[in-house]
């Protein structure tokens, strides 16, 4: 992942948070590539502005926040690449905590076999005593 002037980044926008960083992005340089996603590490494959971002970010907001999911936690279950980001900004957005899920890499015989299963992809929202799966 490059992120738009990740070297000034910490040091030119007076923000507290990742949300608010996007707002003001969004708002200042709305139709430049805010995120761009490098498949072999240098070649980009898909960008996405800072405005496609928020929109996108507030829509799955509005999805999650509809549900009363502020305040739960949530497994984000993705392939390397930008739908990971806007999953990730939307619940940030709906004050869904996000955990980090260290996963081990499949053998290369059981990847086929795993690629199209249901919940190899999606956000998975944990509660304290359930587990729902939000598509």
């Amino acid at each position: 992942m490059k992120i738009l002037g990740e070297d000034k980044l910490a040091t030119s926008l007076p923000v507290c948070d990742l949300v608010a960083l996007v707002r003001e992005r969004a708002e200042n340089d709305c139709d430049k590539t805010y995120i761009s996603f490098l498949e072999d590490g240098e070649t980009v494959s898909n960008e996405l502005t800072a405005g496609a971002l928020e929109i996108r970010a507030r829509a799955i907001a509005a999805f999650l926040q509809e549900r009363r999911l502020a305040g739960e936690r949530a497994i984000l279950i993705y392939p390397p690449g930008l739908d990971y980001v806007e999953a990730f900004y939307g619940c940030l957005f709906a004050g869904v905590w996000v955990d980090r899920l260290r996963r081990r890499p499949l053998p290369p015989d059981d990847q086929r076999r795993h690629e199209h299963h249901p919940a190899r992809r999606g956000l998975h929202l944990r509660g304290q005593h359930s587990r729902r799966r939000v598509q």
